[in-house]
């Protein structure tokens, strides 16, 4: 059940939710176990598809979120996306002010990672890494920091 603490209770996203042996899903239980509501987001294609994950599910992320929700639990999603592509963290942060309203916080759990050895990491997957892992991190900061400022913009 959802423990509500008044005033303190805030919309929070969280991404990376894609896989079961993740963090994100650790992380959601606990924000919504304290009180907060909880938008997800994941690519679960991606984990199913790079292979050697044995949590891999191309439905994980809905099955997931369902299943919080008849726990009783204030949790949603918002479309998945390939973080791959910058924009896609603008329409993320976009989609979930839109459907939800104000977000007043955000998780990155979201990761480019393969299950293989260092010294097999090809020149274009360091560059999947680098987009992923760093220029999406930031698109889905400066995202947020904009809705935020527009919001505040509004109050004054």
């Amino acid at each position: 059940m959802v423990v509500t603490k008044g005033d303190s209770t805030k919309q929070i996203i969280v991404t990376g939710i894609s896989r079961q042996d993740s963090i994100g899903p650790s992380v959601v239980r606990q924000l919504l176990s304290d009180g907060h509501r909880v938008i997800v987001h994941g690519f679960s294609p991606f984990d199913s598809l790079v292979g050697g994950y044995r949590d891999a599910s191309q439905t994980f992320t809905e099955l997931f979120v369902k299943s919080l929700q008849e726990q009783g639990y204030d949790v949603d999603m918002v479309s998945s996306s390939d973080l791959s592509h910058s924009d896609n963290a603008e329409r993320l942060i976009h989609e979930a002010n839109s459907k939800f309203g104000e977000i007043q916080g955000l998780v990155q759990g979201h990761a480019y990672s393969k299950p293989e050895p260092f010294e097999d990491i090809t020149s274009e997957e360091m560059r999947m890494h680098f987009d992923v892992n760093v220029v999406s991190g930031l698109k889905l900061i400066q995202a947020f920091t904009k809705q935020k400022n527009q919001i505040i913009s509004h109050q004054l």
